[in-house]
């Protein structure tokens, strides 16, 4: 039985790191039995949710006994990489790398979004720590592009897709048991709003505006979801008292109930970047306010350019692109099936590679 360790933004309730690791696992098995061990912020959760093993990411002693044990450690997926938020994020991430590779584990940069890095010394502990691991996969070209900017050899160098997307086949039908929690009717169509904390949400009041008047525009009710709870629930309450007749999920729901809820959803103007991945997954048609080149990345990937940028859009132009998609939303739903194939049959392909290590 092959002993595996996962590296990750995991256990912080961020429900898009939390759906990679659920898909990692599940894909992992699909295909083969192992001894699965998360390095997670709270164990206890993610021990029982995903059915695995976890030990505590900030205890040194529990992370290198897992390690020790491991065959190989799967680094990612998700934005691990990257010194936006902060420069000690990728000094903590490669730390786990390095110490595998030190023990002589086989290692894997798996399906990971790259940067920004601005730090020169990030990107030369990328390079050196990358060089050494036996596979890279990214999730879109622009990844790609960064880590052969900084060194890394291409032929170590993969493009792939966000794992979850190993859901696209999933059947599903729990979802409006949910929203009935949070007073939705059924009969009436839904379009999400997902925000995220940016700056000083200068954002949020043009936001308003056009959702507001889009909804009454085409009769869909408003649903807020707090897709990182500790982060954006705040600011979901906040956009709540703003917008007439909004609903609010208020749950702290694991990600596949929140996967059960996009199903169930017609339209979603997200700021998440996983917000646009679970629509996506559904075939959802969707506008992005985009805070990350990893949203331009997901949106070439489809061809699609429905996004306004966040500092730099008035209700007027967001309503205008939201109309524009929704009249298109035929064909816009097609563009989603159509690729969302191709991204499952990836997703699968990535799984597929690191069990043949």
């Amino acid at each position: 039985m092959q002993n595996i360790v996962i590296s990750g933004y995991y256990g912080f309730d961020n429900l898009g790191d939390e759906a990679i690791l659920a898909a990692i696992i599940e894909g992992i098995k699909q295909q083969r039995q192992g001894r699965i061990t998360v390095l997670s912020a709270n164990p206890s959760q993610t021990a029982v949710r995903y059915g695995v093993a976890a030990v505590n990411r900030n205890n040194p002693t529990e992370v290198l006994g897992a390690i020790q044990k491991s065959e190989l450690l799967i680094s990612g997926g998700g934005s691990l990489l990257q010194d936006i938020t902060g420069w000690k994020s990728i000094p903590y991430y490669l730390s786990h790398v390095l110490l595998a590779q030190l023990f002589g584990k086989k290692t894997v940069f798996f399906a990971q979004g790259i940067g920004p890095v601005r730090g020169k010394l990030a990107q030369f502990l990328i390079k050196r720590i990358g060089n050494r691991t036996n596979e890279i996969t990214v999730r879109d070209p622009r990844s790609r592009d960064l880590l052969r900017q900084f060194g890394i050899r291409a032929e170590l160098i993969r493009v792939a897709v966000d794992p979850v997307f190993i859901f696209k086949k999933r059947c599903w039908g729990q979802g409006w048991q949910l929203l009935k929690k949070a007073g939705l009717a059924p009969e009436k169509k839904i379009m999400a709003i997902s925000v995220k904390p940016w700056g000083d949400n200068r954002y949020l009041p043009e936001l308003v505006r056009a959702a507001q008047s889009w909804s009454e525009t085409t009769g869909y009710q408003l649903l807020i979801i707090p897709l990182h709870y500790r982060q954006d629930l705040a600011l979901s309450q906040r956009l709540q008292a703003m917008l007439k007749g909004a609903h609010l999920l208020t749950e702290p729901y694991g990600p596949m109930e929140m996967l059960e809820i996009f199903a169930e959803i017609d339209f979603l103007l997200g700021v998440r970047f996983h917000s646009l991945v679970f629509a996506a997954i559904h075939n959802c048609p969707f506008v992005a306010i985009n805070y990350d080149p990893k949203i331009s990345g997901l949106l070439s990937q489809y061809s699609l350019n429905s996004q306004v940028l966040i500092g730099d859009f008035t209700a007027e132009s967001l309503e205008r692109i939201c109309t524009a998609v929704w009249q298109n939303r035929a064909g816009f739903k097609q563009i989603l099936e159509q690729r969302g194939e191709e991204f499952y049959q990836l997703a699968q392909e990535n799984i597929e590679m690191l069990l043949q290590l």
